[in-house]
Formats: structure tokens, sequence, C-alpha cells
């Protein structure tokens, strides 16, 4: 895999992990709380513009909505959108056939790996997270133009 793409996996997972942690108030979201998954030590514009290109995209693909982006290192008023949040909040494909008693959520998992930082949990949870995403949209786009 292309090392951006795992470093957007990467952070992506820890951006959904912090949205859904503080959902449903809105968050401000700083390149400096994400340094690790960054792996950015002080003022290294390239990982910064990276981080606030990652947020843009998410929310110019409807999976989280945002305020204004300051400098290259801000980005306010984030929250999850519902379609987000709903995915989020659903069990792993993993876990669907074990007992779902006690199972964490995509979400929950998320917040566990992202502060353990495991960041191969972060990036398998990731892809699980965007495949379910385009099934999700695709089963919405056909059922609305079947109507």
């Amino acid at each position: 895999m292309a090392a951006n793409i795992e470093r957007f996996n990467v952070l992506t997972g820890a951006i959904f992990a912090k949205l859904y942690e503080e959902f449903p108030e809105p968050t401000n979201l700083s390149a400096m709380n994400f340094a690790e998954q960054l792996k950015i030590g002080g003022s290294d514009f390239v990982s910064v513009r990276f981080f606030t290109s990652t947020v843009e995209w998410l929310a110019d693909h409807g999976y989280l909505k945002k305020g204004t982006t300051v400098g290259e290192g801000l980005v306010t008023n984030c929250v999850l959108t519902a379609r987000t949040l709903e995915l989020l909040s659903a069990l792993p494909s993993s876990l669907e056939s074990e007992s779902k008693s006690e199972q964490p959520s995509l979400g929950d998992q998320l917040i566990t790996a992202t502060k353990d930082g495991v960041t191969e949990k972060i990036t398998e949870l990731t892809r699980e997270f965007l495949s379910e995403a385009v099934i999700f949209t695709t089963r919405v786009a056909t059922g609305l133009m079947s109507n």
C-alpha cells in the first residue's frame, strides 16, 4: 500500500475516533493533536497540509461537517454526519457472526485503537468503514433511482 494511503487511513481513523467520542458537540481539529498519526515533530508544512487536506476531503465527501479552516493546521467546528455516525455505531463485519452482546461498535474500536496507538488496527477499521460507506451510499443511490 502506498505510504500516503496508509497515512490517510490512520489519520482518518483517528479523526473519526475523536469526533465519535465528542459527538454531538462540534470539535476543533488541530494537526498538532494528530502528530503521532502524521509523524510530525515540529513545523513540518507537508504533514500539516496533509492533515487539512484529509479533513477537507472527508468534509467534501460527506463524512463530516466542518466550519472554517484556520491557517494550515486547524479546522473548526467539526462534527460527524448522520451517515458516518450510523456506520461508526455499527458492529464491524468481523464481529457480526459472533455474539453481539457487549461487542464494541466500529467507533468504539477506533477510539481504543487510537488511544493504544495500534496503527494496524486503525488502518483495518478505517478500510472497513470506507468500504461500508461505499456500500451504504450505493444502496441509497440505487434505492433512490428505482423509485
